[in-house]
């Protein structure tokens, strides 16, 4: 009776024993499955990392472009501005020196009358 107490007592030993292996196995499998995740994880975070680094110096790069391009925009406005205002001037030059030469004209005339009397 006793080695049959014995052999009862091994076997639960051994069923306790190979239970306690195969969560082993299983805990093994799950933490080679966490750290494929893992290892996957990692690399989509730096592929996502280095997109982000180069939206932000593309965006950086637009927003140099757009301001270079708004300071030509207000250099442009300046440059019409200005020759706007030297095309008034000389238009008021023509006309100044339209009238003093109609004046002339007119005096010359006037000469040419009284010479001719």
């Amino acid at each position: 009776e006793e080695s049959v107490a014995v052999r009862v007592e091994r076997n639960r030993y051994l069923k306790q024993y190979k239970e306690a292996i195969s969560e082993v196995d299983d805990l093994k499998e799950r933490f080679r499955n966490i750290d494929l995740v893992m290892k996957h994880l990692k690399d989509e975070l730096v592929a996502k990392d280095s997109a982000l680094v180069n939206e932000h110096f593309d965006h950086k790069r637009e927003q140099a472009q757009k301001e270079k391009h708004l300071n030509d925009g207000h250099r442009m406005e300046q440059l019409i501005e200005q020759h706007e205002t030297l095309i008034q001037k000389q238009e008021t030059d023509i006309q100044r020196m339209l009238s003093t030469i109609r004046t002339m004209d007119d005096e010359a005339l006037m000469q040419r009358k009284e010479y001719d009397q």
